[in-house]
């Protein structure tokens, strides 16, 4: 019983100690002034000090141990992982609320270490205050030891002139579900179709990406079930038709940050103008046969695809970015490889292929 609670408050001092020590660092990095850091980390402590008072009276009228030390660890690591997963005062409240639950168990320990040595409390106390944060203090110099190993410039410097890339423009799409309407009566297929509002390209792009003005869009549709006869990706009856168009990361992560009513009345009316042009063009009454229909942003592809700035295809397809000098598989680095959007060849086609020769070249099984 000892070891575990000295293993809980060891697994909760290395949090505490890695917090504390790297977290001004990462609030550095979002521009947080260091006064203002020192008010965060004193707020942090503070504050979960305060908690280990409420979670020690508890624990003397109640003596559920076990179950504030889990309901204080179970809260605060997920308070952790979206601290980093938020921006501006609400990851920092949530970094201190984190700290909150964090600190609240460590009277806990003491106090049950203590009734587990009742002849030797003053031992008990020692294994929770000095034993369990000196190995803690021990394990950290290895993580920072690891942390100093992270970095672009432990990248030779050939390849961190390749990584030093901007990113693709972003996309708005629209998948949609659509009932009572053969899609090949109206000339769809096994291919894309492509829409332009414009007859030059330059313009149609820059209208809706500067401007964010979609009330004459271009786009693609897509009608994915044309490709295979598996139909199992929908219900019976339905097809799927998907729309694609650019749009403007930072414009969206704005609107969203700002006013998600904006957000979401910007959102209906991409939808609604695109479906305008369908009905006009390619499919009348259009609106009649969808029976499901959601949009997706910029910031949607960031949140579900993890894809920084919500980017389409990687690195931006620029002169720069594409030859013999774009990133590769392989790194500078032993053992650490790229298989992604930005390295091999530039699209769908190309990362297939950066994916199967890597696999080629770490397995020596031949399949192209």
């Amino acid at each position: 019983m000892l070891s575990i609670i000295l293993f809980i408050i060891y697994t909760m001092y290395i949090i505490w100690i890695t917090v504390v020590n790297y977290m001004p660092l990462y609030f550095t990095d979002k521009n947080i002034s260091l006064i203002n850091i020192g008010n965060i980390l004193l707020l942090f402590g503070g504050l979960g000090g305060a908690a280990g008072l409420l979670s020690g009276y508890l624990y003397d009228h109640y003596k559920k141990g076990y179950l504030i030390i889990q309901a204080g660890l179970i809260i605060s690591i997920p308070l952790f992982f979206f601290t980093f997963k938020t921006e501006g005062i609400i990851s920092i409240v949530l970094f201190i609320i984190g700290g909150l639950f964090l600190i609240s168990v460590q009277p806990v320990c003491i106090r049950m270490a203590q009734d587990l040595l009742p002849g030797n409390m003053s031992l008990a106390s020692s294994l929770i205050l000095g034993l369990s944060p000196g190995l803690a203090g021990i394990t950290i110099i290895f993580l920072g030891k690891a942390a100093d190993m992270i970095g672009m410039e432990h990248f030779s410097q050939s390849v961190r002139k390749k990584l030093d890339y901007e990113y693709s423009p972003s996309n708005f799409m629209i998948y949609c579900a659509v009932s009572g309407i053969d899609l090949a009566d109206h000339g769809f297929g096994k291919w894309n179709t492509f829409h332009s509002g414009h007859d030059d390209l330059n313009e149609a792009f820059n209208t809706m990406y500067s401007h964010h003005d979609y009330s004459n869009p271009s786009f693609a549709i897509t009608t994915p079930g044309f490709m295979t006869s598996d139909s199992t990706d929908r219900p019976e009856g339905q097809s799927i038709v998907e729309f694609l168009t650019v749009a403007d990361f930072g414009y969206f992560s704005g609107l969203l940050q700002q006013d998600k009513a904006l957000y979401r009345k910007k959102k209906r009316e991409i939808i609604d103008s695109i479906f305008d042009v369908v009905e006009q063009r390619y499919i009348p009454d259009f609106r009649k046969y969808v029976v499901f229909k959601t949009g997706g942003t910029p910031t949607t592809n960031e949140r579900y695809c993890l894809s920084p700035q919500g980017n389409s295809y990687g690195s931006n397809m620029t002169p720069r970015n594409i030859g013999i000098g774009r990133l590769k598989h392989s790194s500078s680095l032993q053992g650490l490889y790229f298989c992604n959007a930005s390295s091999g060849f530039a699209g769908f086609a190309g990362t297939f292929w950066t994916g199967a020769s890597l696999y080629q070249k770490l397995t020596g099984d031949r399949i192209l």
